[in-house]
Formats: C-alpha cells, sequence, structure tokens
C-alpha cells in the first residue's frame, strides 16, 4: 500500500471511528400499526466507566517496517479509501439520512463530506433484520412518510419491524451520491422468495435510481438465523438456503455481477457455503462473497459485566483471531475473481457494552481491526 494511501486511509479510520463504535440496536415495542420510537440499549448519554486493563504483556511499541523502491511482489487486493464504512437499518434510514431527497439531514451529509475529504469515497449499506421483508410502496405509504413501520412475527432480541418503504428512500440515496462521493451496498427482500414480485421490483429500483453508485445488492441477511428468529421453518438449513437462493437468481433474472451473499454471521460458517457450492453456483451474479460479524454480544439477560470484556478490546492477538477464520475464504474468493467483505460489524452486537463501545480503546480496537482486513484482503468492512 502506498505511503499517501496509507496516510488517507488513517486519517478516515479514526475520523470514522466515534460513529462506528458505538454499536446501537433499535429495538421495537409497538404492538399497533406503526413501531414505536426507536429505543436503544446502550444511550448515547451512557456515563459508564471502567477500569482500562494492563496493556497486554507482549506490548511493543517499537517496531521496523521495510518499504521498497519500484513496489513488492506477492502483495495483496488494493485497499480503497472507502474500506472502513458503515451499516444503516433499513427501518432507520430515512430518520437518519433524510425524508426526502429535497430535506437531506444537513449532519449526516456533513459526515459523509469529512468521510469523503479523508478517504476519498465513503461506503454505505442500508439494509439489516429489516430488509428480508420489506416492501417497496410505489405509490407511497398510508401515514405519507418515506418508511412505515409495522409490529413484526418473528422472534429476534430487537423485535424486528416489517417495513414498507417509498422510493423516495432510493432517491434520496442517489441524491447524497450527487453531492459527496457516498457509494451503497442495499438489501434486496429475500424471506418471501420473490413470490408477490416485489423483490424484482426494489431490485429494479434500486439499480435504476442509485446507477452508478451501487456496488452491490445484498442478498439475504443472515440466514443462519432465520430458523430461530421464525423467518423460516425450524429445519430451515444450508440446502434449504441454496435452494430459496436459486431461485430467486433465476426468478430476478440476475444475469451479470452485482450480489453480495451469503452473509452468514453465527450458526454456519462460510466454509460450510462454500463446501455447498455457493461460490460455484452463483459464480455469474455474485460479485461479492460476505460475511457479518460482532466479536461478542451483549444480547444475554441479565447485561453481562463490561469490565470483564474489556481486555479483549485493547489486545493486537484478538483482532488477528477476528480475521483469521476467513484467511481460506478470502483466497477462495479472489481466485475466483470475486471480492471479499465484512458486510456488517462492531465491537459487540445488542447496543455494545457501556463503557467499551464508546470509549477511546474500543476506537483504536476498530482501527487495528480494519487494518486487519485489509491485510486480510477483505475490499470493505462496514
Amino acid at each position: 500500500m502506498a505511503s499517501g494511501m496509507r496516510s488517507k486511509l488513517s486519517l478516515l479510520l479514526f475520523a470514522s471511528l466515534s460513529a462506528f463504535v458505538n454499536a446501537e440496536v433499535t429495538v421495537y415495542t409497538s404492538a399497533t400499526g406503526t413501531a414505536a420510537l426507536a429505543q436503544y440499549t446502550v444511550a448515547s448519554t451512557d456515563q459508564t466507566f471502567l477500569n482500562p486493563p494492563a496493556p497486554p504483556a507482549d506490548f511493543n511499541p517499537a517496531f521496523f517496517v521495510q518499504l521498497y523502491d519500484g513496489g513488492m511482489t506477492g502483495m495483496g487486493n488494493p485497499v480503497s479509501g472507502g474500506l472502513f464504512g458503515f451499516s444503516i437499518e433499513l427501518s432507520v434510514a430515512a430518520m437518519l439520512m433524510g425524508e426526502k431527497p429535497a430535506v437531506i439531514r444537513p449532519e449526516f451529509l456533513n459526515y459523509c463530506a469529512l468521510l469523503e475529504a479523508r478517504g476519498g469515497s465513503v461506503t454505505i449499506r442500508v439494509g439489516g433484520n429489516t430488509q428480508d421483508k420489506a416492501t417497496l410502496n410505489m405509490d407511497g405509504n398510508p401515514n405519507g412518510r418515506t418508511i412505515q413501520k409495522y409490529k413484526g412475527t418473528d422472534s429476534s432480541k430487537t423485535e424486528t419491524p416489517e417495513v414498507h418503504f417509498t422510493p423516495d428512500l432510493l432517491l434520496t440515496m442517489a441524491e447524497i451520491s450527487k453531492l459527496v462521493n457516498a457509494n451503497w451496498f442495499f438489501g434486496i427482500p429475500f424471506v418471501n422468495s420473490n413470490a408477490d414480485g416485489n423483490a424484482a421490483l426494489v431490485l429494479q429500483q434500486a439499480r435504476s435510481t442509485i446507477g452508478q453508485n451501487l456496488l452491490g445488492l445484498q442478498l439475504a441477511n443472515e440466514p443462519d438465523l432465520y430458523s430461530r428468529n421464525l423467518k423460516k421453518a425450524p429445519t430451515y438449513s444450508i440446502p434449504d438456503f441454496m435452494g430459496d437462493t436459486s431461485y430467486m437468481v433465476q426468478n430476478l433474472t440476475i444475469t451479470e455481477p452485482i450480489l453480495a451473499g451469503p452473509s452468514v454471521c453465527c450458526f454456519w460458517s462460510i466454509e460450510q457455503l462454500l463446501d455447498a457450492g455457493y461460490l460455484n453456483s452463483f459464480q455469474p451474479q455474485l460479485k461479492y462473497i460476505d460475511v457479518m460479524h460482532y466479536p461478542d454480544n451483549n444480547c444475554a439477560d441479565p447485561k453481562p459485566d463490561p469490565q470483564t470484556k474489556y481486555v479483549r478490546y485493547v489486545s493486537h492477538h484478538e483482532v488477528q483471531n477476528l480475521v483469521a477464520p476467513y484467511l481460506a475464504a478470502t483466497n477462495a474468493a479472489i481466485l475466483a475473481g470475486k471480492q471479499f467483505m465484512m458486510m456488517e460489524t462492531n465491537t459487540a452486537s445488542c447496543g455494545g457494552f457501556p463503557g467499551i463501545s464508546d470509549s477511546f480503546a474500543s476506537a483504536l480496537w476498530a482501527a487495528d481491526y480494519a487494518m486487519q482486513m485489509a491485510y486480510g484482503n477483505f475490499t470493505y468492512g462496514l
């Protein structure tokens, strides 16, 4: 990596970390027509302070880096300034970005401009749990808003609502890209397998509206949790997922590489999907092989003591261990002419840990994590 790119990337990372490491999660509790306002398991005003652990015993601040004139052999994937982006849950996208193309939230636009100034571009993914059952209403929502939420039926920890959105969301994304160099991933509804034609409509509108700033379309979101979250049958398996993906690819008539998948996170490994033929079967349609992973979670009840977790976020070895399980898969993807990426990650799921996820220590952790992903030939980490 050239020294100029290193400096740009470092500035981008540190500029973006304050937003990236908070790891907030939206919880919905309304049982009526529209979901309640978002609640957060770790509030931005939380004042938890922890005792910092001792530095790792093998910590050595002095190290040597050999630079060579004229380039080097054996280099990995090129790393862009947009390596380290962020994900926005579909259900709150309009609240964060703006309801209409003409009323983009200035603080969001300023944040994107800040990242662009340091990295050359900003990479944003809109999707998440709420993408899988999302409905695009071309004629608008009954409440007149860009996004309308209804009480969901799954059993996820975040009580995921069912989202209806309008073309204004995609138009807002496109307008943002006219003002700053923002490039997007967008999630395609997967659970209903395009039975009503909705997934095809989302795909068509996302491609035509966002245009050249559309990096890819995410097909499925954490399918290894579908059975546990009651999105699919309790026996839902990798062969079932392969069949659903095959049906979607054929039904949506996707013929060029634009998809990101399989987006597994928790109970299926990426190696299991590759062994099942995911890459070979969908080679023409895939642009990215992607995964999703959090190193820990705050989902348990009662909540774990964050003080006991702190030491993991000041250890470079822990960061190496986060990336190591994917190195074989990144090589397989690159050999097949595909890019490998982390579609979603953070300090911890279910809101992060108070005193850790909003601390300077986690900012350093995230910078280390991003560089380790770059070392491992990841194209993006969101």
